[in-house]
């Protein structure tokens, strides 16, 4: 049997080794949206030979690559701005994501593409302020940390997948 202090010792050792239980439930909400927005239910949203934009009929193609254009400059953008500020909450960021999915769910053309934006930067976002906490965690545990941290996320792309055929 175990004494007190070896029970203590080691909640103290996998505290220290698991990432934070909010940037694990973050990554989780950001992976759902980023699996139903990237592009996810946009091609199904969008699924005719043209896209009408602004009065004009733009092929679906072209269409897709500008709301992609839009996801990696969010994400990059974010990466960038944010490696260099200090931590924050990470649900801050999901109001971005709420935002933005909410944005793509409305069905607008002409704003869908603000919907990659904002769901793609709060998942740079997420993403570079967790491995920045991550990077504090002990050598020796910094690898179970991040698995850990990118498995819970998986959870919530793995719903986010399997909704958008129900979406749309």
């Amino acid at each position: 049997m175990r004494s007190e202090d070896e029970v203590s010792k080691r909640h103290v050792t996998t505290r220290c080794a698991l990432p934070t239980e909010w940037h694990c439930m973050a990554l989780t909400f950001d992976m759902f949206c980023v699996s139903l927005f990237s592009p996810g239910v946009i091609l199904y949203m969008y699924n005719g030979t043209y896209v009408n934009v602004f009065g004009y009929d733009l092929n679906r193609d072209w269409y897709i690559a500008i709301y992609n254009t839009f996801f990696f400059v969010g994400d990059s953008a974010s990466r960038k701005i944010w490696y260099h500020i200090d931590v924050i909450h990470p649900f801050l960021f999901l109001i971005l994501s709420a935002f933005g999915a909410t944005i793509g769910l409305l069905g607008i053309p002409e704003i869908a593409p603000l919907c990659g934006f904002l769901v793609a930067y709060a998942n740079g976002s997420i993403y570079v302020q967790a491995t920045k906490v991550i990077d504090t965690v002990d050598d020796r545990y910094n690898l179970v940390s991040l698995s850990t941290w990118l498995f819970v996320g998986d959870i919530g792309s793995v719903i986010g997948s399997n909704l958008i055929s129900y979406l749309y």
